[in-house]
């Protein structure tokens, strides 16, 4: 039996697979993240998986989806 997804939920899995940029609430930064393009994996409860290159290191995080202020979706070139 499959349950319709709505509201935000909806939104979130829109970006499943997709460049995003994420912002986050000043004092729930990641560093890690910060100005880095990533990859939204999929979503775990309250928790988005996401992964990166960043520097010359491949990362995969669980980030709590509280963090996020806004996503944005990374342009084509990104």
């Amino acid at each position: 039996m499959s349950e319709e997804i709505k509201g935000v939920s909806r939104l979130l899995q829109n970006v499943v697979g997709r460049k995003v940029k994420l912002f986050f609430f000043d004092e729930e930064a990641d560093l890690d993240l910060y100005d880095t393009v990533c990859t939204v994996i999929g979503f775990e409860g309250n928790w988005m998986k996401v992964e990166a290159d960043v520097k010359k290191d491949h990362i995969e995080k669980l980030i709590s989806v509280a963090s996020v202020r806004a996503i944005e979706i990374a342009g084509e070139d990104a």
